[in-house]
């Protein structure tokens, strides 16, 4: 069973983008838009990561990241600066090539077993 990821960001269009290339490399991946509809999608169905972009604030970053932590999912975080809930090894810089994201995202998939 492919792994499954949570992609929250308020910029649609690298939301979109994002999900297609996290698709094409063989992930089950549900976007979100809406910070609110992506906390409910935490609490219903199980995702192993979840990707907050750099669009979301740090309150939203730090809400989501409970939840996530709370349900067992990993975090990667895109980020402009310094990260706000991740490690730097598991945080991106924005502007994000598709390649380091799939990187990142391998690596961190690859340490919890799930393909």
């Amino acid at each position: 069973m492919a792994c499954r990821i949570l992609s929250v960001s308020h910029d649609v269009s690298l939301l979109n983008t994002r999900e297609k290339v996290l698709a094409r490399a063989g992930y089950s991946v549900c976007s979100f838009a809406d910070t609110h509809e992506a906390v409910q999608a935490l609490a219903k169905d199980k995702y192993d990561v979840v990707i907050l972009g750099q669009s979301l604030t740090p309150a939203m970053k730090h809400e989501l990241a409970a939840k996530a932590s709370g349900a067992g999912a990993r975090l990667v975080e895109i980020t402009i600066g310094d990260p706000v809930v991740c490690s730097p090894e598991d945080s991106l810089q924005a502007p994000v090539d598709p390649e380091d994201m799939l990187a990142t995202v391998k690596n961190v998939t690859d340490q919890m077993n799930c393909q």
